[in-house]
């Protein structure tokens, strides 16, 4: 496996706490949630159909056949169900088919466009890159968040080594971004063309520049989350920080006691 396409980048991952920044990087848990937990979020940021083929909104009916049948022949059959045992028609309700594995998300950047130093962040002005920096950071969070940022080649290709070697079958890439119906979706699946699912997220989040790490082990994917320890990522670790929101700062008045200060 080639890891070479990465050594220009790093990778940004936010953290609601600080231990479990620390339990990632230095190897004692890697978490990564299901795809099916990001489904019906409350959380605007992170909601979306992640890895979803089908997803019924209100009430539906399903069709099993054995036979090819075109939209039209299936909607009819829907009206008036067959008695054929060729064709069975259930009645529906949440009905929802996805793709089942577990995923990690970071945020990919390459290096071109900003320096992590000891006691600031350096932005390139060639690139105006700084405004979509901190609007992803003020996206993620109304308060605060622990920040780690990896040199991306070196994390990926220890995250992949170790977690090949316990058993799973590791994927990743950077998200493309693209709004699916739900035929697209569906003949995405039948040609097996699952990274194009996985690895899709709608326009709306495009703000965000997302990288995904996939992994999924046989017999082992219908789980809420796995935790997996035994890798130590420190070494890739290139900054911790932690980032306060405008509005946080705002709350907390320390923004007029900042005023006051460089006044």
């Amino acid at each position: 496996m080639d890891f070479s396409n990465l050594q220009n980048y790093y990778l940004l991952k936010c953290f609601s706490e600080e231990k479990h920044r620390e339990e990632l990087n230095t190897g004692n848990k890697v978490y990564m949630k299901c795809l099916q937990y990001y489904h019906n979020l409350e959380d605007n940021f992170q909601r979306d159909f992640e890895g979803g083929i089908i997803k019924q909104v209100d009430w539906g009916k399903l069709i099993l056949s054995k036979d090819n049948l075109t939209f039209k022949e299936a909607i009819q059959l829907a009206i008036e169900p067959s008695n054929s045992d060729q064709t069975i028609v259930i009645d529906t309700v949440k009905f929802e088919m996805s793709i089942c594995g577990y995923i990690s998300c970071f945020t990919l950047i390459p290096k071109i466009f900003v320096e992590f130093s000891d006691n600031q962040i350096i932005f390139n002005d060639k690139y105006d890159y700084k405004d979509n920096f901190y609007h992803f950071l003020n996206m993620y969070t109304d308060k605060y968040t622990y920040i780690s940022v990896y040199e991306a080649q070196s994390f990926i290709e220890m995250f992949y080594r170790h977690m090949t070697k316990i058993g799973y079958e590791v994927y990743f890439d950077r998200v493309t971004y693209e709004d699916y119906t739900y035929e697209k979706r569906i003949r995405y699946y039948q040609k097996q063309q699952f990274n194009k699912l996985i690895f899709t997220k709608d326009n709306k989040f495009s703000y965000q520049r997302e990288f995904r790490i996939f992994v999924k082990k046989y017999g082992q994917n219908s789980y809420d989350h796995i935790e997996e320890e035994g890798v130590d990522l420190k070494s890739s670790v290139v900054k911790e920080m932690v980032y306060l929101s405008p509005n946080y700062v705002k709350a907390l008045k320390w923004d007029k006691l900042l005023d006051t200060h460089n006044s």
